[in-house]
């Protein structure tokens, strides 16, 4: 995300507050990864951002305390997690998304420690195959991209939320075709969720995948470049 001065003072106007990594490259580079946070139900104890290797994207990891204990109850630190990983329609750069996830993966259990953490990322990586379009047509079989960078996280333990991935996060029109895609991701928390299992969390979702219990989940979410967490 860019602009986030201007962002963070809207959104102070409604209750939050947020931290901000800007990606390396230069002084013409503005963007990176951002976290807010709603200051009434959380206050921060300590972030970290991190330049990726292999191109110019960040991520930033904070880690949050409940701004109020209810009725003497001990609450668990939340850690939140924002990235944008390389973007890129072929294998070449699913490859180089690949490596900053497992790269990302290892800095965020370091940082996490065991807390429950909330990742939200523009991964710019689809959860199943698909093809490019090529002189030969659209949907050309013999250009098809294979996804690394998702089966990663399921292999790691990520399960969605919801019980399966949207139809759709990005429709974009050309002069001769169209694009649609599930790779660009809504700010809306809820639509993109994912949850790890780890016993001893209270599961924060609305509902789990089944097979997965309300007490072990860890909650998972993509969202692009930015984390808001209500």
């Amino acid at each position: 995300m860019d602009h986030f001065e201007e962002l963070l003072v809207a959104l102070k106007r409604e209750g939050f507050e947020g931290v901000f990594f800007q990606k390396a490259g230069g002084p013409r580079v503005k963007d990176g990864s951002a976290v807010f946070w709603r200051v009434s139900r959380f206050q921060l104890a300590e972030w970290q951002g991190i330049p990726l290797k292999e191109n110019i994207m960040t991520a930033v990891m904070v880690r949050l305390t409940a701004a109020e204990a209810t009725h003497g109850a001990t609450t668990r630190p939340l850690v939140v997690c924002s990235t944008h990983l390389k973007a890129g329609f072929n294998m070449l750069n699913e490859h180089v998304r690949h490596k900053q996830t497992m790269e990302l993966l290892c800095q965020l259990d370091a940082f996490a420690k065991g807390d429950p953490t909330i990742l939200g990322a523009d991964l710019n990586a689809h959860h199943s195959a698909y093809s490019l379009c090529t002189e030969k047509g659209c949907n050309d079989p013999g250009a098809t991209i294979d996804p690394i960078c998702v089966p990663a996280l399921l292999e790691a333990g990520f399960r969605s939320g919801y019980g399966g991935f949207p139809t759709f996060t990005s429709w974009s029109g050309w002069s001769d075709h169209d694009v649609k895609v599930t790779i660009h991701l809504s700010i809306h928390l809820s639509r993109r969720a994912l949850v790890r299992e780890k016993s001893g969390m209270l599961c924060c979702l609305p509902r789990c995948v089944d097979g997965v219990s309300t007490s072990r989940c860890l909650r998972l979410c993509w969202i692009t470049s930015s984390s808001v967490v209500r």
